[in-house]
């Protein structure tokens, strides 16, 4: 089983927000982060498409299975905006600890609105 990557969900979520693609392979997805396979980006938007992050379905090949993504769903689009405060991440990053890169979007996401809670009161007590 490939390594969840926090990065490479990331990116699936995000070139499906920029292209809005309709119908798209996710093993045709051309991977920029580290040396992941085809077979990973199947495995990470299986996970995503479990998760309710993409909609889409997944079906048999004779290699692995391809999961046909239909669109990206608000959970995504929250996922993306949060990711992309550094200080909401990095206070992601703190509660999750060594876990981070392990953690499935929707743990992450979890993550980032307990970062958002924790920062907001914060600044109150300032």
């Amino acid at each position: 089983m490939p390594k969840l990557r926090v990065t490479l969900f990331h990116e699936i979520l995000e070139q499906l927000e920029a292209d809005q693609l309709q119908g798209t392979k996710a093993r045709e997805y051309r991977c920029a982060v580290g040396t992941c396979t085809p077979y990973d980006v199947v495995h990470h938007a299986e996970v995503l498409l479990q998760e309710g992050f993409i909609s889409g379905v997944v079906t048999n090949s004779k290699d692995y299975r391809d999961v046909f993504i239909d669109d990206i769903l608000v959970k995504g689009h929250e996922l993306l905006a949060l990711m992309v405060n550094r200080r909401i991440l990095d206070g992601a990053k703190q509660l999750l600890g060594e876990t981070y890169e392990k953690v499935t979007p929707g743990i992450l996401l979890e993550a980032l609105k307990l970062a958002i809670m924790k920062s907001t009161k914060e600044e109150l007590a300032v």
